[in-house]
């Protein structure tokens, strides 16, 4: 009886702490998208919504497409903004907006129409 406890209380721990792994990963990036929204100049619930559409929030998203990470990078856009880990989840944030507000210039700030641009 001992020994099947102490399995289930390893199991359990094991658990946690992955669980608060992925929610510490979670919460670094949304301090990192809130602070290049502000950066940038962007609304951050419009980036809160990009990330949620575009990944759920998983940092190791790929596309079909090759697009990867929070705000799924293509590899020209990485390259462009001079992201060379599209993983790391603040060069990932932080490329995509500049995307985002380089769209949000060309859209002339018509949000339906960035945001439209930007998960096409």
């Amino acid at each position: 009886m001992a020994y099947r406890f102490s399995s289930l209380l390893l199991l359990f721990s094991l658990g946690t702490r992955c669980l608060c792994a992925g929610q510490a990963e979670r919460i670094a990036a949304a301090q990192w998208a809130h602070y290049y929204a502000d950066i940038y100049g962007v609304q951050p619930d419009l980036v809160d919504a990009v990330i949620e559409v575009e990944s759920a929030w998983e940092p190791n998203a790929v596309s079909t497409k090759d697009a990867v990470g929070l705000m799924q990078l293509m590899p020209a856009t990485a390259v462009t903004f001079g992201v060379t880990n599209r993983f790391e989840i603040e060069h990932n944030i932080r490329a995509g907006l500049a995307y985002l507000c380089a769209s949000s210039d060309l859209f002339q700030g018509e949000v339906r129409l960035v945001a439209a641009a930007y998960v096409s």
